[in-house]
């Protein structure tokens, strides 16, 4: 069924979305109690991996098939749900093959065993988590939050559920903690199966499905694939650079940095089937530009906040073994909220009108003309390099999709002052002006005067745009009840 209350689908988005990132947020606390510094080193690049073969191996089906159900009826549904299945399935089944033979035949010169054998491991899970993607797809499509967070919650359970009996069994390594996640993932592809099967009893796609899959899904995975190739170049070489431990700190300050992402994902998701139906009236009536006004101001504010303790949080998430100075958590902060919150309120019309090619050259020409900075933010500036490069990038991308905005004059956006104004505000807060504060002994002094400056803040925020925010919000509630 439809389910149109905004504020409550956010809110499960929100509450899900904590949990469909449960490997890489809520439970990298544990891996890195549980690992020594070396080998959470090496988890994160197993991580690193997976994140990017997994939209090779999901085809794009997600948004593809979340895409093609909205206007589809019953018989319809059917099939493209079937044609999903045995695409992927086929496909993946190539791949992994393909890779095991390359492998298998260049093993002495691609790289050291053990990187080897995560990277086979990273792409056995990736073809695995192609049917729970499927699935999650089907309940977008219905903008059925609760089941569409239901099929994470699952993952999660058994991600948990492996990893706890591995950590009794034997001491935990990477080695196990890989294969956990593996049979965890085996588990996890056949409950999406067996839910998926219930849904196309009989069904007989055609080569037009199969095609139509592979036509909107195959952009999305060019989309998805350039789109990380910053995050992934710019880690990649942070690897290169600094040894196994440097690394694994790295990446546990960019998933602590990444819950401005998880959240901006949660309301993005709880708005777009809104917004897909009701586009044109609601950009031409300005009702979209009031919308991401609100939503950019206040996972700014979140974000602020994130900087301003930075210390005490990353301290109290990794249990003290992550330390890593304001300036370098706070590039990746204003990174992931420029990647997130900021990118997806520019490119939405772009999606909603299917302008996958402009969406796609904004993402090669922003990865192109920032990585040779990066590089070099990177050898001089090493981790404090890598995240500020990372946000350099995200800024370059954002600019990018506003001009594409005002050129195409596909829509107007209202709000770039605002975005400039909020990026102005987390760019203050992470100067060695701040410094005074930042480096004072931890201590009530020092958390009541982050304290106060981020209460100074919220009444700035709140004086501008709390008044009109809740107004917004209360207009889209009774446009979607109409």
């Amino acid at each position: 069924m439809y389910q149109r209350s905004l504020s409550k689908n956010a809110l499960i988005h929100l509450l899900g979305g904590v949990v469909a990132a449960g490997g890489q947020i809520i439970l990298a606390p544990i891996y890195l109690r549980l690992l020594n510094s070396n080998e959470y080193g090496l988890w994160s690049q197993f991580l690193l991996f997976w994140q990017f073969v997994q939209p090779v191996f999901s085809w794009g089906l997600l948004s593809s098939i979340a895409r093609m159900l909205v206007d589809a009826n019953d018989k319809q549904r059917q099939k493209i749900i079937s044609a999903g299945m045995r695409l992927s399935t086929c496909l993946n089944i190539v791949v992994l093959i393909s890779i095991a033979t390359v492998f298998s035949v260049l093993r002495e010169s691609i790289a050291e065993y053990e990187i080897r054998e995560i990277f086979l491991f990273s792409a056995i899970i990736a073809a695995l988590n192609a049917y729970p993607l499927i699935l999650m797809g089907v309940h977008l499509a219905s903008n059925n939050a609760l089941k569409y967070r239901s099929v994470a919650l699952t993952g999660f359970i058994l991600q948990v559920v492996m990893l706890g009996i591995t950590a009794l069994l034997v001491q935990l390594e990477i080695k196990g903690a890989v294969i956990a996640q593996v049979i965890a993932s085996g588990f996890y592809a056949a409950f999406a199966v067996w839910q998926l099967s219930l849904m196309q009893v009989n069904a007989r796609p055609d080569r037009f499905d199969y095609m139509a899959l592979l036509s909107f899904g195959m952009p999305i995975v060019l989309y998805t694939l350039i789109g990380q190739a910053s995050d992934f170049v710019t880690r990649s070489f942070v690897a290169t650079q600094v040894n196994k431990a440097d690394f694994g700190t790295f990446s546990a300050g960019f998933l602590f940095a990444s819950i401005i992402a998880m959240i901006s994902s949660a309301i993005n998701l709880a708005w777009i089937p809104h917004y897909y139906r009701k586009a044109s009236a609601w950009n031409a009536s300005g009702l979209y530009s009031r919308f991401v006004e609100a939503f950019v101001a206040s996972t700014a504010l979140f974000a602020a906040s994130i900087v301003i303790f930075s210390d005490e949080l990353l301290t109290a998430y990794s249990g003290g073994s992550v330390k890593l100075p304001v300036s370098t958590v706070a590039g990746l902060v204003i990174a992931s909220w420029l990647n997130s919150a900021v990118w997806m309120s520019l490119t939405n019309p772009l999606f909603q009108l299917k302008r996958m090619r402009t969406v796609l050259g904004i993402s090669v020409a922003a990865t192109a003309l920032s990585m040779p900075l990066t590089w070099l933010l990177i050898i001089q500036l090493g981790l404090t390099g890598a995240s500020w490069g990372l946000a350099i990038n995200a800024f370059i991308l954002c600019s990018l999709a506003a001009l594409a905005l005002r050129n195409l004059d596909l829509h107007k956006p209202t709000y770039l002052r605002l975005i400039l104004l909020m990026l102005l505000m987390l760019l203050m807060l992470s100067g060695p002006w701040l410094n005074w504060l930042y480096l004072q002994d931890a201590g009530i002094m020092r958390v009541g005067e982050k304290l106060l400056l981020i209460i100074v803040l919220i009444i700035f925020a709140a004086s501008l745009f709390l008044k009109k925010s809740f107004q917004t919000i209360k207009l889209l509630e009774a446009e979607l009840n109409l």
